[in-house]
């Protein structure tokens, strides 16, 4: 400034790995009368799955249907989400 005086501050940043998470097995297809199980892998802090499948790594799906599951994972207190699909016939 016009005083010639300075200042400094220093802060650190935390850049937390992506977060990515694939359905599995894919293709996913069943007979009538049956089901089958979708595994969205381990290591999140958190599940949720669309059609009321529950909120854990795996579900178990007996209709046909497009299924959503939305993982969390919690690094250096901060928390993140994404999300995969998959189409069971």
């Amino acid at each position: 400034d016009a005083n010639n005086c300075q200042s400094a501050t220093a802060i650190t940043i935390t850049v937390n790995k992506p977060v990515s998470v694939t359905i599995g097995p894919d293709p996913a297809s069943f007979c009538a009368g049956s089901n089958i199980v979708l595994n969205a892998g381990s290591g999140f802090d958190s599940y949720a799955w669309s059609g009321g499948l529950g909120n854990a790594a795996t579900a178990t799906a007996s209709v046909a249907n497009t299924y959503t599951v939305t993982v969390t994972k919690i690094e250096n207190g901060i928390s993140c989400s994404t999300s995969d699909n998959i189409v069971v016939t």
